[in-house]
């Protein structure tokens, strides 16, 4: 059996998306809630190309829809992507987490930031 991997926020106003050519990239965001995440760090922030705005999760700063006009239209394709995907959040996040590292937002229990 593996152990579970904690994360523990290290900074509560600071938000971080990963970018497959930049690696962990600082954006400004807004928390997010979602009725079928609760307790989970969503946050909302500006598409990295300056396209429109998209949901990106805290700990690994995987984006969880496309990018929209509106906050609105973001959460709704989140909500839908999420509601069809195969598997639970936690596997997404420990799948991204192992494939890319965590964010500078956490650090792993136990561990320095």
């Amino acid at each position: 059996m593996t152990k579970q991997v904690r994360y523990v926020r290290v900074y509560s106003d600071e938000y971080f998306v990963h970018s497959a050519r930049e690696g962990f990239v600082k954006v400004e965001g807004k928390p997010v809630k979602i009725a079928i995440l609760p307790g989970e760090d969503i946050f909302i922030h500006k598409d990295l190309n300056g396209y429109g705005v998209r949901l990106s999760e805290g700990i690994t700063g995987m984006a969880l829809g496309g990018t929209f006009n509106s906050k609105q239209a973001a959460v709704t394709d989140a909500y839908r992507k999420l509601r069809e995907t195969k598997k639970s959040f936690p596997d997404m996040i420990k799948v991204a987490a192992k494939r890319n590292g965590h964010s500078p937002r956490y650090r792993k229990e136990g561990g320095k930031k």
